[in-house]
């Protein structure tokens, strides 16, 4: 009963779900509650201050944990981190229709009097537009 209520009370401390706060202890292999390594080369730092940093970092980054979770491991704890699948589906369908495109600019063409190619040269070496600077 212990552990359990550790885990509740560090977890509402730090500001996360339980849930969130096992599945980072998880899959970060970082336990807030373990104890230091006598062995480890001076300074030794409490597992709990590392398990504290990489929720700063994470905070730094712009990101909750619950984004975090999903982006790293996968994680998808609120059901409202994955895309939906008309979203896949339609970025499926508009990356198909793109490389259609460009594979059918290069596809081989007749060009018997050498228009295709001459036009194709003038658009890769066109002078590139004018622009204006100005002094800041």
């Amino acid at each position: 009963m212990s552990a359990l209520f550790r885990f509740g009370w560090l977890a509402h401390t730090l500001g996360l779900s339980v849930v969130e706060f096992l599945d980072l202890r998880q899959f970060t292999a970082l336990d807030p509650f373990a104890a230091l390594d006598p062995g480890a080369t001076a300074p030794a730092e409490p597992p709990v201050i590392r398990f504290v940093r990489l929720l700063g970092a994470c905070a730094n980054a712009g990101l909750t944990t619950a984004q975090a979770l999903y982006l790293m491991w996968n994680q998808d704890i609120n059901g409202g981190s994955a895309p939906t699948t008309a979203d896949v589906t339609g970025l499926a369908s508009a990356l198909r229709a793109d490389f259609a495109a460009v594979e059918a600019q290069f596809t081989v063409q007749d060009d018997p009097d050498g228009s295709i190619a001459k036009g194709l040269m003038t658009l890769s070496t066109a002078a590139p537009p004018a622009t204006s600077s100005s002094a800041c």
